[in-house]
């Protein structure tokens, strides 16, 4: 971990277990409370579109911890770290302040030929979806967003691959299009059963759905004030 936030505690706004799975890697200690706004909006920018979304799921969870007391703290147990010394003089030992939190936001889009394909609709949709995107070369694009639930300063970056995806015959189409309802596009780049799909430019972790060092450049920026 880099000492430049080795004291940061991170709340991770998303019910995501592969975004969960990838933040693991910052081994950095984190609760996980989702955010359910809505995610429409009238941005057609994908790169704006992922960032604006990202921080609007984070400050909904900040916001919500404003909401508690100030005293209010949230047990450490299981994380596996042992809290930093500065931690240790405000809060009883394996607790952190609510507020003392950093929450992070993300929001994943596939585009392709301009059009901006999010989680599908129903089964019908992810069929669409798929059927448009069988054979084609697309582009993946993560936003994420820290948001200080003291301070309320806020961060956002995001990332950007290219995929590659197979063509689909119609019986796979048909099988594959009620896998994967609550992923971007309607489909799962880390799927083993399923490898329809390749990374061909970019950060694999980004099509999973978190890029990883878009989130420790931002934690770092973050704990620099910046």
């Amino acid at each position: 971990m880099d000492e430049g936030f080795s004291a940061v505690r991170l709340i991770l706004a998303s019910a995501s277990p592969r975004r969960r799975q990838l933040l693991r890697k910052l081994k950095i200690p984190f609760r996980v409370i989702p955010s359910y706004v809505s995610e429409k909006s009238n941005i057609r920018d994908p790169k704006q579109l992922v960032q604006e979304l990202a921080l609007r799921k984070a400050k909904s969870v900040a916001n919500s911890l404003s909401l508690i007391r100030p005293s209010a703290t949230f047990s450490l147990k299981g994380e596996g770290r042992a809290l930093p010394s500065p931690f240790r003089e405000r809060v009883p030992a394996g607790r952190v302040r609510v507020r003392d939190y950093v929450v992070l936001g993300a929001d994943t889009v596939v585009v392709l030929r301009e059009e901006i394909l999010g989680k599908p609709r129903d089964a019908k949709d992810a069929f669409r979806m798929l059927s448009r995107l069988s054979g084609s070369t697309h582009h993946v694009y993560t936003g994420i967003a820290l948001v200080d639930a003291q301070s309320h300063q806020s961060l956002a970056s995001y990332a950007a691959s290219v995929v590659r995806m197979k063509k689909i015959d119609r019986a796979d189409l048909l099988r594959l299009s009620r896998r994967h309802m609550d992923k971007a596009g309607s489909y799962a780049i880390q799927e083993k059963r399923d490898p329809i799909a390749r990374v061909v430019k970019g950060s694999y972790d980004n099509v999973v759905g978190l890029p990883v060092k878009n989130v420790k450049a931002l934690l770092k920026k973050l704990s620099r004030g910046v």
